[in-house]
């Protein structure tokens, strides 16, 4: 049987603090949308455990940039073996 391996995922203050701005903004108006969204960022995130380098790279020397699927946000990263470190996550319209 083949083994399978995963990174580690690191969240920096910033990401953590993104994650919870997005998900605060949206509860706002809709609790279950902030919900789904903050699910899809999660969901995203997690697939870099496995696929470290899914992301594109940037003009920034060693971050990479993963956009969410069906939604306007983009989760910056580096990886750093054995873990990918999440910098930020972002509203597409917003730079880095």
């Amino acid at each position: 049987m083949e083994e399978v391996w995963f990174m580690k995922l690191r969240y920096s203050r910033v990401a953590i603090q993104d994650l919870e701005g997005i998900r605060e903004y949206i509860a706002k108006d809709n609790p279950r949308s902030a919900w789904v969204v903050a699910s899809f960022i999660r969901r995203s995130i997690h697939v870099l455990e496995r696929w470290p380098y899914h992301g594109r790279a940037t003009n920034q020397k060693g971050v990479r940039r993963l956009v969410v699927t069906n939604y306007p946000y983009a989760v910056y990263y580096r990886i750093t073996k054995p873990a990918v470190e999440i910098l930020a996550v972002r509203h597409t319209a917003r730079d880095l």
